[in-house]
């Protein structure tokens, strides 16, 4: 995922040198002020879990940044931990009327809205009024049990502005999104490369030959030179009128510095933006920031990996096809997963039809809490791809068996600990320590806790229930006295 050119924030500057182009410095964010802004930001995300998409006011998040373009860029990495997703009818309706309804063959609101369709054109000539709307939802509804508004909603349940936001996995830091947005910042340019030239190398003549055909299987042409210490990558589509595969020189930059890269590298990119011809300079915070540590992970060679890959990847669609892995959805060479730890760059990724998914990583995987299992796998054995899927499936059914974790931030607990101690936190105080702007993130996170020692009342605070029973006792004391 790169950000849209609108949403790139960048600065260039002219080159003091004839026929250099100027040169372009994608938008990092390094200091703690950047930091404790997405921090807000996320707390405001996860506020709005479970929530409707037209409730999150766009203004919000440019105001937190000062910049429509950082907000943006914010909000599409935040598409990493957070999407919109439409309700299930259960979620609507009683799970009974739920239940009623996929008996009947309606599972979708697309079938709602034809079987309601088909009753109009039968009943009231193809046209609904004010009036009889009512009249025709109750008739259609009450066979399957639920109510006319319950029918009303589930017909429009997958229009994108009531679609409801989820979580996945746990809260998201704020380091790992920081270092998501620098990614994705310098992979913005890095996909629309025209050429990339990297020096600092030291690779052999065998490693050299794995480069050029790891990059061909890539449609990509890399030129070694200087004996092995140089390489340059050009797209060999560059001069078609086809469409051309935004990613392929970014992807062949990553994976061929992962595995040969070592101490100090250098280069640059040459790329069109907007019409304009720009070079980005590669220098060790780059790809400090692309890879992480980058390191030679194993010895494992660019064409035994490729050669792996290929022969894997056509054993698992023959699984597809003969229906041990039907329904699954596979990925070869899926987006890099990056959190502050690093880079990952798998190989496959896995879906299962009810959208688990595993990442497979042919050789060693750097380590790192990446959100998804990750099943490694060694290129040097024979691979046999139904003990593979097997692993895979025995992998993400560990995931499942796994307790949810902790979905409520750090200092929320430390908030109820403190009013369980105290007492009581006034809800403006609350709002002050945890950076809200209202109290409605907070009233969701202490009932996500369950934590039965607070309670929150709305406008006053977070009280213990030891001082809630004190209240209510007091109050029925004054009542009984008077």
């Amino acid at each position: 995922m790169a950000f849209r050119i609108e949403d790139f924030k960048k600065t260039a500057r002219k080159s003091s040198t004839t026929g250099v182009p100027a040169s372009l410095y994608p938008h990092q964010m390094r200091d703690k002020k950047a930091l404790a802004k997405v921090e807000l930001a996320i707390r405001t995300f996860d506020g709005l879990v479970g929530r409707k998409r037209g409730e999150l006011d766009a203004q919000v998040m440019v105001d937190f940044f000062g910049d429509h373009r950082i907000a943006r860029g914010v909000v599409a990495c935040l598409g990493a931990y957070y999407r919109y997703e439409t309700q299930k009818f259960a979620q609507v309706a009683s799970a009974e009327g739920a239940v009623r309804l996929e008996n009947a063959g309606l599972r979708k609101p697309s079938e709602i809205r034809a079987h309601t369709y088909r009753d109009v054109n039968a009943h009231y000539h193809g046209f609904l009024t004010t009036k009889n709307r009512a009249e025709c939802y109750a008739a259609l509804s009450e066979p399957f049990g639920v109510t006319t508004y319950e029918w009303d909603q589930m017909m429009h349940l997958d229009a994108e502005q009531n679609q409801v936001l989820t979580r996945i996995g746990p809260v998201p830091s704020a380091k790992d999104v920081v270092a998501l947005y620098n990614f994705h910042s310098l992979d913005t340019p890095l996909r629309r490369a025209q050429e990339i030239f990297i020096s600092g190398l030291d690779l052999s003549s065998a490693q050299a030959s794995d480069v050029r055909a790891f990059a061909e299987s890539l449609v990509v042409r890399a030129h070694i030179g200087n004996e092995g210490t140089s390489v340059l990558l050009s797209d060999l589509d560059a001069a078609s009128l086809l469409p051309r595969h935004a990613g392929r020189l970014s992807r062949c930059l990553m994976q061929m510095t992962q595995t040969y890269g070592h101490g100090y590298l250098t280069g640059h990119v040459d790329v069109t933006l907007s019409s304009k011809k720009m070079r980005l300079s590669l220098g060790p915070e780059t790809f400090q920031t692309l890879l992480g540590k980058y390191r030679r992970a194993d010895e494992t060679t660019l064409r035994q990996r490729m050669a792996q890959g290929d022969a894997l990847h056509k054993a698992l669609l023959k699984l597809r096809v003969q229906g041990e892995a039907a329904g699954w959805r596979i990925k070869r060479s899926p987006e890099p997963i990056l959190t502050a730890q690093g880079a990952l760059l798998p190989d496959f990724r896995l879906t299962s039809p009810h959208g688990l998914e595993v990442l497979l990583s042919l050789g060693e995987a750097p380590v790192g809490d990446w959100m998804r299992p990750i099943c490694t796998l060694s290129v040097t054995d024979e691979l046999d791809s139904s003990l593979v899927f097997a692993q895979v499936k025995e992998l993400m059914g560990e995931r499942q068996e796994k307790p949810a974790e902790q979905s409520v931030p750090a200092d929320v607990l430390a908030l109820c600990d403190r009013a369980a101690a105290q007492g009581m936190v006034r809800a403006s105080d609350a709002q002050r320590t945890l950076h809200l702007l209202d109290e409605s993130p907070l009233i969701e996170w202490i009932r996500r806790t369950g934590d039965t020692r607070v309670r929150y009342i709305p406008g006053v605070g977070l009280c213990s229930e030891a001082m809630v029973a004190a209240i209510a006792g007091a109050d029925r004391g004054d009542a009984i006295a008077a």
